[in-house]
Formats: structure tokens, C-alpha cells, sequence
């Protein structure tokens, strides 16, 4: 479905100093200049019918990639073929089969109802009046939205924004859906229902989704694949629970104290201090090797109550980031 190949994005950025006039009269007269590279060389696959997590930090480069997938901007090399079309050369015969949501930009026209956008979007992508109307009783079903599509969006909550957004975006059908921070902002209430939906849609009609979400519940409940990027490049590319895999050995063990210790008795742990009273110490090794560390915190330390984790998918992340 979504196959990416030697794929490049190059910005080219002003070296201009403006903290003085001579400064910026100089740098108006002569320009220097310095090349970003958003991605470097990048090679990528999405399935057909997946829900593939795209997630990294700030500047990591994955906007730059949906971006580029969506046909919004222009590799500065490599090659990208989703549906059978080149994003940015079959651009007509490419939008009209995939949807888009920025979370932090509207395609909704904010003092109209959301219906009124919704008609709109109908003639721009010509879709057959008949068929509009049944995949808009689909979709409002499913969004939970009979009221809300009916209110100017100025009125409307994030959350309904949001839910009319993901409609707009899902009105011609598209093969394959973008979401870019789809529940940022959300409450919890909202959360649950836009994920829901979005996997309710996912499993009927086999829309192939990539999201991208700095909101790790987002992709525990919806994704089944997913790819770490950062620096322009991918760390790790694989299922949720690859990943969690690779650090299976990892525990946290939280322990609530009777009292107070002194530094030196943890000096043996490697551990995090989060009161007077409670600390967090980090196991790493095999099953035995990690009983016997077990065995030594209850022998030392005067315990009122331990609880065992496995590695949370936060923390194999954030692991991966602290090794670049």
C-alpha cells in the first residue's frame, strides 16, 4: 500500500543574524545559507489494512514524511508509491484516495455548520450524491455526531471539532487516511470515542491508517504496527510488541518504605528517589538474575508494600531517543 524508497527531504535555512541593523543589512545583501535534512535516505513500508503508529520527537522528521506522503510537498530525493500514484506527480488521481487530519490546522469553515463543509467536500471530490449520503449516516453513527455537524464550528468543543474533522476527512472513502495528532487536546470521553470510530472504520471498510501521536495510549489501543524515527532516520520499525520485546528483561520494581533510608543503603540499586517514603529501582537481566535482585530489595530495605511492572512503552522509547 505504502511503499517508501531512498526517500530524502532537504531544507535549505538562512544563516541570518538580526541582532543588530549591520547584521541584517549584511545578511539582506549577502545571504548564507545551511542545508536541514528532515530525512536522510529513509526506506519505509505500510500494509495494506494496518493501523502503523509513526511517532518521534520535535524536528524528528515524521510531519516532514506525511507531508511528503501527502502530496503537500516535494522529496529532495528517493522515491514514494502509495495506491499505485506518486504523491507529488499523480496529485489529482492521488488525493481523491486519501484523507488527511492535521491536528493542529481545521479544513472546516468556522462559521459555517460542519455540514455545510461536508456538501462542499462532497463536489470537490464529485461523489455520487447517494453514496454520500449513506457513508455520511455511516460515518455520523459512528462519530456519534447527529447534533454537533449542525453547529458552526465556532461553537463546537475541540472534541467535536475533532470528531467532524475526521469525517470530512473520511466522506469520499479514501484508501488510505492520515492522522496527524488526532486527539491532542481531547478529554478522555472524546479520546475513547475518536479511537473508537477510527477502529470501528479501520476493521469494516479496511482503510489503511498512519498516525502520528506524541499520546502513547493512542497507539497501545489502536495501532498494530510501528515505526520510531528521529534525526531523519528510523530507529526501529516492527510491532508494538517487537518493541516491547526487545526490553522484555526490563522491570520496574515501585516500593513503598516503612521509613525512611539512608543513600547508602540503596547504593546497591540502581533506583529513582520519588518521596521520603518510596523509591523505584530499575531490574535488567534474565528471569534469575532478576528473582535474586528481587530477593536482596525485600531482604534489605523495610518494605510496606511492592509492585513488579513490565517495561511501559514510554520508557522503550525514551531508551531509544537516550542512545542518540
Amino acid at each position: 500500500m505504502i511503499a517508501v524508497r531512498n526517500l530524502s527531504k532537504i531544507y535549505k535555512v538562512s544563516n541570518a543574524d538580526n541582532s543588530s541593523l549591520f547584521s541584517s543589512i549584511k545578511s539582506f545583501i549577502s545571504r548564507e545559507y545551511r542545508n536541514i535534512k528532515a530525512l536522510d535516505q529513509i526506506d519505509w513500508e505500510v500494509a495494506q489494512g494496518d493501523i502503523h503508529a509513526l511517532i518521534g520527537r520535535n524536528g524528528s522528521g515524521k510531519s516532514t514524511l506525511v507531508k511528503i506522503l501527502s502530496g503537500v510537498i516535494y522529496p529532495t530525493e528517493g522515491e514514494a508509491l502509495i495506491n499505485h500514484c506518486i504523491p507529488w506527480k499523480d496529485r489529482i488521481k492521488y488525493v481523491k484516495n486519501i484523507g488527511v487530519v492535521l491536528g493542529h490546522k481545521t479544513q472546516l469553515t468556522w462559521e459555517l455548520p460542519a455540514i455545510d463543509t461536508f456538501i462542499l467536500y462532497k463536489n470537490l471530490y464529485s461523489v455520487k450524491t447517494d453514496f454520500f449520503n449513506e457513508n455520511l449516516k455511516y460515518l455520523i453513527k459512528e462519530f456519534d455526531a447527529e447534533t454537533i455537524i449542525r453547529k458552526p464550528v465556532r461553537n463546537l468543543s475541540l472534541g467535536e471539532r475533532m470528531k467532524c474533522e475526521v469525517i470530512c476527512s473520511l466522506l469520499h472513502a479514501p484508501k488510505v487516511l492520515f492522522l496527524d495528532e488526532p486527539t491532542i487536546g481531547l478529554d478522555l470521553i472524546s479520546k475513547d470515542q475518536v479511537r473508537s470510530a477510527i477502529k470501528n472504520i479501520n476493521k469494516e471498510l479496511g482503510t489503511t491508517i498512519v498516525l502520528t501521536s506524541h499520546d502513547i495510549s493512542d497507539i497501545l489501543s489502536l495501532c498494530n504496527k510501528i515505526s520510531l524515527i528521529d534525526k531523519g532516520r528510523f530507529l526501529f520499525k516492527g510491532s508494538v510488541n517487537e518493541l516491547l520485546e526487545v526490553h522484555a528483561s526490563y522491570k520496574l520494581i515501585s516500593v513503598d518504605l516503612l521509613k525512611r533510608v539512608d543513600e547508602c543503603c540503596l547504593d546497591s540499586f540502581t533506583y529513582i528517589k520519588t518521596g521520603d517514603y518510596s523509591i523505584q529501582i530499575e531490574l535488567n537481566g534474565t528471569n534469575n538474575s532478576i528473582h535474586k535482585r528481587l530477593h536482596q530489595v525485600i531482604d534489605e530495605l523495610p518494605i510496606s508494600d511492592i509492585t513488579v511492572e513490565s517495561v511501559k512503552l514510554e520508557q522503550v522509547v525514551k531508551s531509544y531517543y537516550e542512545k542518540t
